[in-house]
Parts: structure tokens; sequence; C-alpha cells
């Protein structure tokens, strides 16, 4: 009788937590979040001067940040609904720029630069030197195997 009592409580502790758990994640935010240029062409590299647009979608209230890549705000929007379009032209002039929304993830602009790839660890020179030690290697062994 004892297990059984303390299955049951176990039981509806269990499923309590579950529905609460369920209750925060119901009520949380979801975003999703766009950049377009004026003719509403979605992209995420702008030239200077240009004026850039952020769209929204979300299931609740959001805010919209525009930080420069040294971390500085450019521009901020709060308690907006729950879709629409912002613009703003980038204060801080020629870099990066990270669009935060509530509920969405952090996108990243360029404005009146571009996007590049990030070098190797050790450098372009060490990538080169490391691919053509691995092919050079690559063929002396298929030399041996022939």
């Amino acid at each position: 009788m004892e297990k059984a009592r303390v299955l049951t409580i176990a039981g509806l502790t269990i499923i309590v937590a579950l529905l609460f758990t369920a209750e925060a994640y119901g009520w949380a935010t979801v975003a999703n979040v766009w950049t377009t240029d004026g003719d509403d062409v979605p992209k995420e590299t702008f030239i200077l001067g240009e004026e850039v647009y952020v769209h929204w979608m979300a299931n609740g209230m959001v805010n919209i940040t525009a930080y420069y890549e040294s971390g500085e705000l450019d521009e901020e929007w709060v308690n907006l609904g729950k879709s629409g379009t912002v613009s703003f032209v980038p204060e801080h002039g020629v870099g990066h720029y990270d669009i935060v929304c509530t509920g969405a993830e952090k996108l990243t602009i360029a404005y009146a630069t571009i996007h590049v790839i990030p070098e190797f660890l050790f450098g372009t020179i060490g990538g080169v030197g490391g691919l053509s030690a691995a092919f050079a290697l690559f063929g002396i062994l298929k030399r041996r195997r022939s």
C-alpha cells in the first residue's frame, strides 16, 4: 500500500512539473527576422547611405535592437507588434551590425563592406602549406603502392 502511494505522489509531481514546463514554453516569444532594401528584396549586404528595412513575424510583442560591431547601440525599437517593418540608416558608418530581436537568432548585416571568410587558425599561408603537404604525402603513398 505504501509503495502505491509513493508512486502516485511521484507520478502526480512529474505531471505537474511537465505542465508548468509546457506553460513556460507556451508563453515564449518566437520570431523570424530578415532585412531587405527599399524594393523589398531580401539582402544582408548594404551600400553606404542605403536604408535598411528590418521585417519580423512573431507570436507576441518584440523588441528590436541594432548594434554596431563594437557593441555600441545604433537603433532600438521597443514593444512592437507581432509583425511589421522598421527602417534605419546605420549611424556608425562602415562595418557589421547585429540585429537582435526578441525570440529570434541574431542577424548580422554588412554595411558598406562585405562578409568575408575568416582565415585559417594559423593563417592563409599555413593552410595552403598544410594542404600542399597533404597532397604531396598522398602522391608519395600512391607511387609506392604502384
